[in-house]
C-alpha cells in the first residue's frame, strides 16, 4: 500500500472512528492497522490526533529586519552584522 493510498484510507475513516462507540473503535482500529501495516499504538495516536490547519508559513525567524524610523537597517554600516532584540 502506497503512502497516498494509506492517507486516503485514513482520511476516509478518521471521522467515522471519532464518532464510533468503544467497541466499534476496536473493530475499526483492528482493520486500520492491519491494512496499513502500522503498529497498533501508532494507529490509535494517528486516529485520535486533532487535524491541524497549516497557515502556509514556515516557523522560525524572518531573515529581513524591519526599517527603523531613523533610516534603513542596512544603511548604517556600524550596525551591520549586529542583531538587536
Amino acid at each position: 500500500m502506497t503512502h497516498g493510498e494509506k492517507q486516503a484510507y485514513f482520511l476516509s475513516i478518521r471521522d467515522w472512528y471519532r464518532r464510533a462507540s468503544r467497541s466499534e473503535k476496536g473493530r475499526i482500529l483492528d482493520e486500520f492497522y492491519l491494512i496499513c501495516g502500522y503498529q497498533r499504538k501508532y494507529a490509535i495516536r494517528k486516529l485520535n490526533r486533532v487535524p491541524q490547519k497549516h497557515s502556509g508559513k514556515k516557523p522560525g525567524r524572518t531573515t529581513a529586519l524591519p526599517a527603523r524610523e531613523t533610516g534603513s537597517y542596512m544603511a548604517r554600516p556600524a550596525m551591520q552584522g549586529k542583531v538587536r532584540l
